[in-house]
């Protein structure tokens, strides 16, 4: 799901830090072990995101939470660092982080964006006629661009300038920004609906419970029937041995009863078998429309 889209919270653009320079403050009041300076110019760049006149550089957003994740760390607040360094892995999954910023952080970092990586990624759309960049990347218009799942920044040229959106997805999430600037989130593929003969059929008395297959039943009762009658016949013809007038008639009644002895007791088996396997494991029996299970 979708979880947030942020309009741009400043209107005047005096009030509006722009990227590259805070980018610059910071690495300059991080050299200077200055965190408390650095502190307040990164939350005042991430306020400043949406408002940005020009679109942003991806190495530049890339770098300010990558920086701002490292504040925190330096802080002792690795919790923290961990949401900025993820923001940065979603702008840009691949390298990782200035070796500078000491291997505490270059562990952490790496950590996060191998866990970013496991699960799956979202997409961001353009229709036609509106231009946009995600992360200062192009959207191609009618089309999506394949995103890593956490926070984006969505810019869109329109008539008063560049606008932009904070936008965060959530694995799997596809949306679109729409020609006045909303974000809708795009279905992913027409609902799968069943057939009439792949629908099951239940009302509020019936249940779905297993029950016996009484078609599986007939049948294996049908063959035991049929092995009955060919046990008779064979029975029959056994009989007729003492009244065979010669040999020739007597191998001829022989080889009769044994094949309608055999079959008769291979159908009977199989009747049997097919008949256990549909009182035990069938379906429930319809019954004047209704669904009932023994």
């Amino acid at each position: 799901m979708l979880l947030w889209a942020l309009l741009a919270p400043l209107s005047a653009a005096e009030d509006c830090v722009e990227l590259a320079g805070a980018v610059r403050g910071l690495g300059q009041a991080l050299e200077r072990v200055k965190l408390d300076e650095a502190t307040a110019l990164a939350q005042d760049a991430e306020a400043s995101l949406t408002c940005q006149d020009a679109v942003v550089n991806t190495m530049a957003l890339t770098v300010f939470y990558q920086l701002a994740g490292s504040i925190h760390l330096f802080k002792g607040d690795s919790a923290s660092a961990e949401i900025y360094y993820g923001r940065a892995v979603a702008v840009s999954s691949t390298g990782g982080i200035d070796e500078t910023l000491g291997p505490d952080a270059a562990a952490l970092y790496d950590e996060v964006r191998q866990r970013a990586m496991s699960v799956p990624g979202g997409a961001v759309g353009a229709p036609v006629g509106l231009t946009a960049w995600l992360d200062g990347r192009l959207v191609p218009q009618g089309a999506s661009l394949d995103v890593a799942a956490g926070a984006h920044l969505l810019q869109f040229d329109t008539p008063a300038g560049v606008k932009g959106l904070v936008v965060r997805l959530s694995p799997g999430d596809v949306v679109e920004v729409t020609l006045d600037g909303r974000l809708r989130v795009v279905p992913q593929g027409p609902p799968v609906a069943l057939t009439e003969a792949e629908a099951p059929i239940l009302d509020e008395t019936s249940s779905a419970s297993d029950g016996p297959a009484w078609p599986l039943v007939g049948a294996g009762a049908g063959a035991v029937v049929l092995g009955g009658i060919g046990l008779a016949l064979a029975s029959s013809s056994h009989g007729a041995f003492d009244e065979a007038a010669t040999v020739d008639e007597a191998v001829q009644l022989r080889t009769r009863t044994n094949a309608l002895g055999g079959a008769g007791l291979a159908l009977t088996a199989v009747g049997l078998g097919v008949a256990g396997v549909g009182l035990v494991h069938g379906t429930p029996l319809p019954l004047g429309g209704f669904t009932w299970s023994f």
